[in-house]
């Protein structure tokens, strides 16, 4: 009998012991638990085998009570785990849609249970961004077969992931990969293709999304230049849709620019009634005799466009190898866009014109749950770009927006588009940063918290005049509660690899301070995946510039009969 107490007092509490660590995951806490529930396995056996002396117990009704003890024991620890894991991953209607990403830190896992509410996520050159957040998103994207779209600063640095974890898992969607970088080994997409151009608006918001990129002083401070720069764009755009359907994009728009000169240009989107009303002011200062002024509006035009008159974008933007309708459910894919980061500013015109096309086309009810992936984003400009996170969340939008510093988003967006767009993102995480103003916001999210303080104090004392008569020494201790700060700005700007603040907005916990996440370098192999896109010689690229600049010319010349059209 003593000999199986022995294994039941060393064999129960080490199986116990091994449960207690993996749900509570800190040791110390672990053998605390343990101690207790030792003292109290003693005070039960002690009963027991008195029970047992006085004969009104077996021995084997003895071990079956333990058993039953140590097996209530289990449930009662594991049950509320296993129900607030439900609970948490399973939250609702509205959580299922894109389920709960789960980030791995040294701390505790984070429970992000609805990314539809946003992701925003700062930290500068080495903070671990990509392989600390943006992967562990990316392969939660795969999983759940959301589509959607993800712009690669860097080109092929987020893209392979998505490749790597779709032919290691199961994903029904199609991969596509449009690539600034590598226009050879890119797929091909025509962000103006008629179809995106339901009504004559939509060319007046992809016209302000090329000025804006192109022109960027122009998102803060509209001129008359700049007006009217992108009248005569909304103009061209809308004439080609409905009289060149087939030479509808973005190259023929730049070719017809450049080739044409200022009346020409004007003769013929003014032959049109719609397309006509259009460019109105510009035709009547024409007819004023204002040409110099009208000209010089043009030549705004002509030298912003000349930056993309170039054979490889030419190539990108005049296929149609895929639909920017991403997240129809009768045909759903994904699509990667790679930028050139040394040559940023060249190809965001033409890159944010395709994401402003896809958001469109996704935000709308009735589509499958999406996901717009955004590494660098002030890198573009976006129109309306602050709205999207708010209204896209009840049409299964999920939106992650990516800067190096909240500065970069002001000077991107202005200052109110900025703080609106970082309200509506409402899970944020932050890591290293070096500007002092952007580790103050941080601080100030965190708020601050109540600490007491002690001060001791030692007085002596004496009474009497030249002879000390009597003498006092007294010892006390003072207390006082004051407001700190519970984060400090150097702290936030010595922050390690991997290492982020933040807030959760549905899940757990709901805000974390310095949580070391997972920095995984896992190597990627991409053989299979990006590297299967056929690819072309630069003759082909070239025969196509070639080919789109004379068929801009066979639509100026010769002429239109259409007389131009009185005001």
């Amino acid at each position: 009998m003593d000999t199986e107490w022995g294994i039941y007092f060393t064999v129960n509490p080490i199986l116990l012991f091994i449960i207690l660590k993996r749900l509570i995951k800190r040791w110390s806490k672990a053998f605390l638990v343990l101690s207790i529930l030792l003292l109290v396995q003693l005070s039960v056996i002690n009963t027991l085998s008195q029970l047992e002396a006085t004969g009104r117990f077996g021995e084997e009704e003895l071990f079956q009570i333990i058993d039953i003890g140590y097996f209530g024991l289990i449930l009662m620890l594991t049950l509320p785990k296993l129900k607030r894991q439900r609970n948490g991953i399973k939250g609702g209607k509205a959580k299922l849609a894109n389920d709960c990403i789960v980030f791995k830190t040294k701390q505790a896992k984070i429970y992000l249970e609805n990314p539809m509410r946003g992701i925003y996520i700062q930290g500068g050159a080495g903070s671990g961004k990509s392989e600390s957040l943006f992967k562990p998103i990316i392969k939660h994207v795969v999983e759940k077969s959301i589509t959607g779209i993800l712009y690669d600063f860097k080109s092929t640095e987020l893209s392979k992931y998505y490749y790597h974890f779709q032919k290691a898992g199961v994903n029904n969607l199609t991969p596509y990969f449009v690539d600034f970088l590598n226009p050879a080994k890119s797929h091909r997409v025509n962000p103006l293709a008629p179809e995106y151009l339901i009504k004559s608006p939509y060319a007046f918001e992809y016209s302000e999304t090329i000025i804006n990129n192109l022109l960027p002083e122009t998102i803060k401070e509209r001129k008359f230049w700049d007006r009217d720069a992108q009248s005569i764009l909304t103009g061209i755009i809308w004439y080609l849709k409905k009289h060149h359907p087939d030479q509808c994009s973005l190259p023929h728009l730049i070719s017809l620019v450049l080739e044409a000169d200022t009346q020409q240009l004007l003769d013929k989107v003014g032959s049109d009634p719609e397309t006509a009303g259009m460019v109105v002011s510009l035709r009547q200062a024409m007819k004023r005799g204002a040409e110099k002024q009208v000209a010089g509006v043009i030549s705004t035009l002509q030298t912003a466009l000349s930056r993309l008159n170039n054979p490889e974008i030419f190539w990108v933007l005049s296929g149609n190898d895929l639909s920017l309708d991403l997240n129809n459910p009768d045909s759903p894919k994904f699509l990667c866009i790679g930028n050139d980061s040394s040559l940023p500013q060249t190809y965001s015109p033409a890159i944010s014109l395709i994401i402003s096309v896809a958001t469109k086309l996704m935000n709308r009810p009735h589509k499958l749950p999406s996901a717009i992936i955004l590494d660098e984003a002030p890198t573009l400009y976006i129109p309306n770009f602050e709205q999207i996170p708010a209204t896209g969340r009840s049409n299964k939008i999920s939106t992650v927006f990516g800067a190096q510093d909240y500065s970069q988003v002001v000077e991107k967006y202005g200052s109110d588009k900025a703080q609106v767009i970082l309200a509506n993102l409402g899970n944020q995480f932050f890591g290293r940063t070096s500007n002092t103003k952007s580790a103050e916001i941080i601080q100030s999210i965190f708020s601050k918290e109540d600490k007491v303080y002690w001060s001791s104090h030692h007085n002596v004392g004496s009474s009497g005049k030249m002879v000390h008569l009597t003498s006092s020494d007294g010892k006390g201790k003072s207390q006082s509660i004051q407001e700190r700060e519970r984060l400090k700005i150097s702290q936030i700007m010595r922050t390690d690899t991997g290492q982020f603040y933040g807030v959760i907005a549905e899940g757990s916990p709901r805000e974390f301070i310095g949580y070391q996440f997972d920095y995984d370098k896992e190597k990627v192999d991409v053989s299979k995946g990006m590297n299967a896109i056929p690819e072309v010689d630069s003759e082909t690229i070239m025969n196509n510039y070639h080919r789109i600049i004379s068929e801009a010319r066979n639509i100026i010349e010769p002429k239109s009969n259409t007389a131009l059209l009185d005001i």
